[in-house]
């Protein structure tokens, strides 16, 4: 590859930190099916987990049941979405036959998770090694109002499988959840593509 091939970089105003818009395992996706299908998997699994929390949290934030929890303009962030669900079942005596003594522990893994997903799902693949199975991902996170922070993260490829089923595991509980709050649609048809 000549210089003139080489992806360009750039470093970003005020930091050190440096990044390539292009290159990158995209570039050569044949080559990486297996890394894209991890991706993929994980993505898809997040998104299925989140989706179901989403509604779980729309289904019991009311005002009426509870003033102190309530949230009046819930944010459609992760970890903000898993608090006010994780205070709901926790904080709320009707609710309180969905507590499962692991509460606590269970959202918060949930949430060290979120920052790897958000790496996977939003960061630039500048980079995968093959002879360490390491995916690198280059992110640039708000942390507050006109405030960035440029973030890199190593994702060893096992991680992927990990992350995908910690996702579905968390969606089945999701599921025991809402078994318990939504009512349930007989001889249910799914919808057709």
């Amino acid at each position: 590859m000549s210089a003139s091939d080489q992806p360009k970089r750039y470093r970003l105003g005020g930091t050190k930190f440096e990044f390539s818009p292009g290159g990158g395992p995209i570039d050569d996706h044949a080559n990486h099916a297996d890394l894209f299908n991890a991706i993929g998997l994980v993505t898809s699994a997040w998104a299925r987990m989140e989706n179901l929390l989403t509604a779980l949290v729309l289904h019991v934030n009311k005002e009426a049941a509870s003033k102190a929890i309530h949230e009046p303009d819930p944010s459609n962030a992760f970890s903000r979405k898993s608090k006010l669900l994780q205070a709901w079942i926790t904080k709320h005596p009707p609710h309180s036959r969905l507590r499962t003594g692991k509460d606590a522990s269970f959202f918060g893994q949930l949430r060290e998770l979120a920052d790897k997903r958000n790496a996977i799902a939003h960061g630039h693949l500048e980079c995968f090694d093959r002879a360490t199975t390491i995916a690198t991902f280059k992110l640039i996170c708000r942390i507050g109002k006109d405030t960035w922070e440029p973030r890199t993260y190593k994702i060893p490829m096992n991680d992927f499988a990990i992350i995908a089923s910690l996702c579905n595991t968390a969606n089945r509980y999701f599921i025991s959840l809402a078994d318990e709050l939504f009512e349930g649609i007989e001889d249910a048809q799914p919808e057709k593509p």
